[in-house]
């Protein structure tokens, strides 16, 4: 049975995700990449989450309608909630295969190989 390993959060946006301030009276959102692997092997692959605060949410839902897929709603910008968040995930995605693990996963944030087809043609 493979068991996912959270190696670390990162961000393309935001290099110190423990040190971001953020003024939470107003709407934010913030690309999270959960890099993960199988336990105990080396390399990572990323799933991509969108943090946000409600206000964001309320203001994306004004412009039009959109789909919640691959977003973590939070009240504050907490990285040790968002490692817990992470982390339970893991305990709850074990598979055959890290195919099936990451199908699980993609649920939750973007797999950086979701869609992906071997031996693209033209």
């Amino acid at each position: 049975m493979i068991k996912p390993e959270l190696k670390r959060l990162h961000s393309p946006d935001h290099f110190d995700l423990h040190n971001l301030t953020i003024d939470e009276r107003t709407p934010f959102s913030i690309l999270v990449q959960a890099m993960f692997s199988p336990e105990g092997e080396d390399g990572e692959e990323s799933f991509d989450v969108v943090v946000c605060n409600s206000l964001w949410v309320t203001n994306e839902a004004k412009r039009a309608a959109f789909s919640g897929r691959h977003h973590l709603i939070v009240d504050h910008f907490d990285v040790k909630e968002i490692r817990a968040f992470w982390q339970q995930i893991a305990a709850q995605s074990t598979g055959a295969t890290w195919a099936e693990v990451g199908a699980k996963f993609g649920r939750y944030g973007k797999w950086e190989f979701e869609d992906y087809v071997d031996g693209y043609e033209r």
